[in-house]
């Protein structure tokens, strides 16, 4: 591995948005360590809604952000390493499936495999209202 990306604990802030408005963000702050350059640095990383959705927003886990950081992981040979626990089926599909398939069999450009470094957790998160989105997404195993 040429460096790592760390994700902190996400938050939820509320903000005036330019294209929304009254929003809401759901963000971490991510440091980006390479040490080819000895350049590290900390920037935030945030999805940004309408404040009407932030009942789903759940900053208890790791997930969207691991997804959101994934590809830059990939294409740069980092690690990624999360202190809030990420979802037990995600890790695994990542870990186990996605990453090593698309190391083996991705050829139009160079792609490193990415190690995974944090807490897992079986438990289902649940956004903030508390009930479930009614788009989920489903893996078949």
């Amino acid at each position: 591995m040429k460096g790592t990306i760390k994700i902190s604990a996400p938050y939820v802030q509320q903000t005036d948005s330019e294209i929304f408005g009254p929003a809401v963000r759901l963000a971490a702050d991510v440091e980006m360590i390479n040490p080819n350059t000895g350049i590290n640095e900390t920037r935030p990383l945030f999805f940004e809604f309408e404040r009407r959705f932030e009942e789903y927003l759940c900053p208890e886990s790791s997930d969207a952000f691991v997804m959101g950081l994934l590809s830059t992981a990939l294409e740069n040979d980092c690690a990624i390493e999360f202190t809030a626990p990420m979802s037990e089926t995600l890790f695994y599909h990542l870990s186990d499936e996605y990453i090593p398939a698309i190391t083996k069999y991705y050829r139009n450009f160079p792609i490193y495999p990415v190690k995974l470094t944090g807490p897992v957790s079986p438990q289902d998160y649940l956004p903030r209202g508390g009930q479930r989105s009614r788009c989920r997404l489903f893996v078949r195993s």
